[in-house]
């Protein structure tokens, strides 16, 4: 294998590396505040336009600002020193295995540096353990050629943690993959079987976003096809697992549409559009969120949701839980929870009740 030029790995010119202390580099008040551990510094600078998305910026070295912590030589940094520096890089969309020009990352250069505070502090915020320089050194490759033992331990740990992880990953999506034949078979409790086996291996955001559609399909056949009841409880359980695929992954248009459609099931109309509107904002490229959000709005769906906690509505739900009946019916929630004459919204979901609904367009909405 022939090595790379030194033109190629490092290359830029003198006043953007180290050496001039960037003087001429747009970036090099971050680099400063990296090299001199100082946060706080860093803190402000990514609030300024200037900075605020140059996280992962190079310097004419080709090196980041976590490879300047992970190699600085003059002033040690301790672990807790070192965890508040990365997690303002980090948080400020800085990549924790961002490489340089040798494809080294901050832990590998932390390996060479013998400092296991920073490497420490890297592996917790979850930089890589496998991946390799240019020459196919990893990061625990380099501590056995150098020491010292304590990082020998602390990456040997980190690397069966992450090997196990990696297994339990590719199990979970074998599982997972197993799920949607089942789902593509229409036998929605066996799929529903399957992704819950996975999601105890391992959590993945398109598992819950599946399981939550493996629950809408069986909360429809029980609402269209049997008439039967208990289908409020599955439908609360597809809120729950397609609220947990967009916690996961923001930009997972799925889970917000199924979230949505859930909520309608459980005729909780205003809040499966404030989902959508939720959705359309993290995906504004998805045209399904917009004419789900459309057809709620044409309904006449509210544009907020009712508080559970207040009196009025604690109150109206202990009379219904005592089988007290109203004298009219929410055409929204579709509960007897109306008094004459009509209050200006119901208590329950807050819609304004004196709305005709089509109902037949309801329960069109709520078909998955």
């Amino acid at each position: 294998m022939n090595d790379p030029s030194f033109a190629d790995m490092c290359g830029g010119p003198e006043h953007l590396c180290v050496e001039g202390e960037w003087s001429g580099l747009r970036t090099g008040p971050l680099f400063r505040a990296a090299s001199e551990g100082d946060p706080d510094t860093l803190r402000e600078l990514f609030q300024k336009n200037e900075f605020k998305n140059e996280a992962n910026c190079l310097d004419g070295d080709k090196y980041g600002l976590l490879h300047h912590i992970a190699s600085q030589t003059e002033n040690e940094t301790t672990r807790e020193e070192a965890n508040v520096l990365i997690n303002v890089i980090v948080e400020a969309g800085g990549d924790i295995n961002l490489r340089n020009g040798w494809k080294e990352t901050p832990l590998l250069l932390a390996t060479c540096s013998r400092y296991v505070d920073v490497a420490r502090a890297l592996v917790t915020a979850g930089a890589a353990i496998h991946v390799t320089d240019w020459r196919g050194n990893t990061a625990l490759s380099r501590a056995k050629d150098k020491g010292p033992k304590e990082m020998i331990e602390l990456l040997e740990e980190a690397a069966a943690i992450e090997a196990r992880e990696m297994g339990a990953q590719e199990r979970g999506e074998e599982l997972r993959e197993t799920g949607n034949q089942y789902y593509m078979k229409g036998d929605y409790e066996k799929a529903l079987e399957i992704y819950t086996k996975s999601l105890e291996v391992f959590e993945d955001y398109r598992t819950y976003g599946n399981r939550s559609a493996c629950y809408l399909k069986i909360a429809n056949y029980k609402y269209f096809k049997m008439g039967e009841s208990g289908y409020g409880r599955i439908f609360t359980c597809a809120i729950s697992d397609a609220g947990k695929s967009t916690s996961m992954n923001l930009t997972y248009a799925k889970g917000y549409f199924r979230q949505a459609k859930a909520n309608i099931g459980s005729r909780d109309l205003p809040r499966a559009k404030m989902c959508l509107e939720e959705g359309m904002n993290a995906c504004p490229d998805e045209p399904v969120l917009r004419n789900l959000w459309q057809k709620l709005e044409d309904l006449g769906v509210g544009d907020s949701i009712a508080n559970p906690l207040s009196d009025q509505n604690r109150l109206v739900c202990h009379k219904l839980n005592s089988g007290w009946k109203g004298e009219a019916r929410c055409p929204f929630c579709t509960q007897f929870a109306l008094t004459l004459p009509l209050p200006e919204r119901c208590p329950l979901c807050a819609c304004d009740p004196s709305i005709e609904v089509d109902q037949d367009a309801v329960d069109e909405l709520i078909k998955f």
